[in-house]
C-alpha cells in the first residue's frame, strides 16, 4: 500500500473570490510564493496528483509533495 499527500497552494473558486473580494490581502500573499503566484488546479497541481497515480511513483510511500510554489518548506 502507498500512501502520499499533495499540498497545494492553488487558485480554487473559494481563493479567486476572496482575491476578488480582498485584493491587496491576495496581492500580498501571492507576493510571498517565491514563484510570484498561487497555482493552477489543472496545469500545476493535477500533474502532481497524476505523476503519484502513475507507475512512475510506484517507489514512493509516506511522501508529502508540496505543490505550492515554494511556499511551504519542509524541514
Amino acid at each position: 500500500m502507498r500512501v502520499d499527500v499533495v499540498s497545494p497552494m492553488a487558485k480554487t473558486a473559494g481563493v479567486a473570490a476572496r482575491a476578488e473580494a480582498h485584493p491587496e490581502q491576495y496581492a500580498l500573499s501571492a507576493a510571498k510564493v517565491p514563484l510570484g503566484r498561487f497555482g493552477d488546479p489543472r496545469t500545476d497541481v493535477a500533474p502532481v496528483v497524476a505523476l503519484l497515480a502513475s507507475d512512475d511513483a510506484r517507489y514512493m510511500t509516506g511522501q508529502t509533495l508540496m505543490a505550492d510554489g515554494g511556499a511551504i518548506k519542509l524541514r
